[in-house]
């Protein structure tokens, strides 16, 4: 996991400055220093199950009017070998609600918003068909290159079953966002997320297990987080049953797994009663025969009972400023607590308080 530049984060500690720069919507180029800023004031919020993910507020003095361009923040870093970095927290559309005048001098409260909050602003003026055979993927960049975003996308052999439209008022039809993400979802991606620069990536979504950490929180001399952590494992409610149905107008057809395993924790069994879920299956290709419905509704239900019975391990910490991103792996070894493992990073809430000081959640499926 280490390189050279993690290296540097790991030595003993360095000066941090926050900077915070005028962004041109045009070219996404960093145009001048915005003064008047309060950096010990910066709240930033980023949450992976979120659709913006990023959002935070800054408080400012003096009056504040940039136009339709953009906030951007800079973490400047300076190490003890007199070595620089620079990592960009995030690229923000901002506002101002209200602010406090007292004859020539004013002060407010800046909000921030990640340029998600575009998508999720636009909605289709017309209806809008995706094929059936589509690579969702690409139709996702392209609804977001067509707002005026920069989107990077991994490709996909997954092509659509059966034809998508948007744009009719229909439930999680109301923003090019809900499009953008129901197409990722078909394809097994993560919902949309966007980098320190405000550019949009579609990413396939990757177990923690499976994946490479970029940042190791270890217990001894070079630990970077706090001692005090808290720990989560919820398992209430998980389901034992799970029911996929699918209709037309002539038939239904209805798929059941059961979890009646007496070594399984959450079975029927174990647990003396059935905790049942019902999905609804749609992307069904239009020339499917009733034999292939039912199977796809029967392999939709054995999927989901195993995701069903994924329990939510959580561990929550507080760490100085290090360069991870939310949806991205990290380890962490804390042996007193008797904590290991790789996790996903679901949450970040990187302040204006020295190094950065943030509060992280680690989460990961267990099964």
């Amino acid at each position: 996991m280490a390189t050279s530049d993690t290296e540097r984060w790991l030595s003993k500690g360095f000066k941090s400055r926050l900077r915070f720069m005028v962004v041109s919507r045009s070219t996404g180029a960093d145009l001048r220093l915005l003064r008047g800023i309060k950096p010990r004031t910066l709240q930033l919020s980023w949450n992976d199950d979120t659709s913006i993910k990023e959002s935070g507020t800054v408080d400012y003095a003096g009056r504040f009017n940039i136009g339709s361009d953009l906030l951007r923040v800079h973490l400047d870093a300076e190490f003890h070998d007199g070595s620089t970095a620079t990592s960009t927290l995030g690229t923000y559309i901002v506002s101002t609600p209200e602010r406090t005048a007292n004859g020539s001098a004013s002060r407010g409260t800046l909000q921030m918003y990640g340029r998600l909050q575009e998508l999720a602003d636009a909605q289709f003026m017309m209806p809008v068909t995706v094929p059936a055979g589509a690579d969702p993927v690409e139709m996702a960049a392209g609804f977001i290159r067509g707002q005026g975003l920069e989107c990077v996308f991994e490709q996909t052999d997954y092509r659509l079953g059966a034809e998508r439209t948007y744009g009719v008022g229909g439930d999680g039809d109301d923003s090019i966002l809900d499009a953008v993400n129901d197409l990722l979802k078909y394809a097994g991606f993560r919902s949309a997320w966007t980098d320190g620069y405000g550019v949009v990536h579609l990413t396939k979504y990757r177990e923690p297990s499976k994946s490479a950490p970029v940042w190791e929180f270890i217990e001894g001399a070079n630990a970077r987080f706090l001692s005090e952590v808290t720990e989560e494992r919820d398992t209430h409610g998980v389901a034992n049953v799970v029911r996929v149905t699918y209709s037309t107008q002539e038939k239904s057809f209805v798929g059941i797994a059961r979890d009646d395993d007496p070594d399984s924790e959450f079975s029927t069994l174990n647990q003396g009663r059935t905790i049942c879920r019902t999905e609804s299956l749609s992307d069904v290709p239009d020339e499917s025969t009733d034999e292939q419905i039912q199977k796809l509704v029967d392999d939709k239900a054995k999927e989901l009972l195993g995701t069903e019975q994924s329990v939510i391990h959580r561990i929550t910490l507080s760490t100085v400023w290090c360069p991870i991103r939310y949806g991205e792996t990290a380890r962490i070894e804390y042996p007193s607590a008797d904590i290991s493992g790789l996790f996903s990073i679901r949450t970040m809430s990187p302040t204006g308080e020295p190094g950065v000081l943030m509060d992280v959640e680690l989460r990961r499926y267990e099964r």
